[in-house]
């Protein structure tokens, strides 16, 4: 892929006129039908939905997202989105990356943790040259704030977990939709950590603080970082490892990490 340098654009802009649709736009509703929604903190909930068949590529000009925000018990929710579709008239395709640390891996059991008592941990991931362009690193690092808390706070799908993404739209558009990192350990003794709470005071100490950062961002001596990333349909995996560490990917499993319906 070419890059061909780069162009600053001004995102924030002063107000406009109403947008006028063309003749030819065409709208697509994609929404639940009178769905209840269960009484829980979190539900990912699937639901399949037809796309029709257009002839020619189309273009997204202006789409609507409706959500409902007082899930009490007993509501029926129809919520979704509106897509405005016309006939693609753009020089360049733009799209959307997701990069950062996978939340919770169930292929290889890696997660995201944050001890206690950390005014400044940090989070990181990396999108390998590998997966999008030769030279081309994307880096997304998250710092968290743990004063107050007395326990581990994990990497997860509930909105009561932490997650270190970030979502960036670019163009031209390339066949890359997700880059994402994880983290593997050898030792797992540091999983030992969360179930005893007297051993999470020593996270108090500065220097075991920072040797912990090191292991789980993948710079430590028994710890290593995996990136894999996909096209929608596709998985490949990158490793740069910094210990000897021995296992195997199934793509059928991978994919399936990409597609899965969480929380229902």
């Amino acid at each position: 892929m070419y890059v061909g340098g780069y162009k600053s654009l001004r995102l924030l802009q002063i107000a406009r006129p109403d947008f006028v649709h063309p003749a030819d736009a065409r709208k697509l509703i994609i929404a639940m039908n009178e769905t209840l929604i269960p009484n829980k903190t979190t539900t990912y909930w699937c639901k399949d939905f037809e796309l029709p068949k257009y002839n020619q590529k189309m273009q997204i000009v202006k789409y609507f997202i409706h959500s409902v925000f007082s899930l009490l018990l007993g509501v029926i929710d129809s919520s979704g989105f509106e897509m405005i579709l016309i006939p693609a008239r753009r020089k360049f395709d733009g799209a959307i990356i997701e990069i950062g640390q996978i939340p919770f891996d169930p292929l290889f059991r890696f997660t995201q943790m944050i001890p206690p008592y950390q005014p400044d941990f940090k989070s990181n991931s990396i999108c390998l040259s590998s997966c999008i362009y030769d030279g081309d690193d994307l880096k997304v690092e998250c710092t968290y704030n743990s004063m107050a808390r007395s326990k581990f706070t994990w990497g997860g799908l509930s909105t009561s977990d932490e997650m270190c993404l970030a979502y960036v739209m670019y163009y031209p558009k390339m066949r890359t939709t997700n880059c994402l990192s994880a983290i593997g350990v050898v030792d797992t003794k540091w999983r030992e950590y969360s179930l005893n709470t007297s051993n999470l005071l020593q996270f108090k100490n500065q220097e075991i603080a920072k040797k912990f950062e090191q292991t789980v961002n993948g710079l430590g001596n028994n710890s290593s970082l995996l990136t894999y990333c996909s096209d929608g349909i596709n998985v490949t995996s990158k490793a740069g490892f910094t210990f000897s560490i021995h296992f195997y990917i199934r793509l059928h499993d991978l994919i399936l990490v990409e597609l899965l319906c969480w929380g229902i």
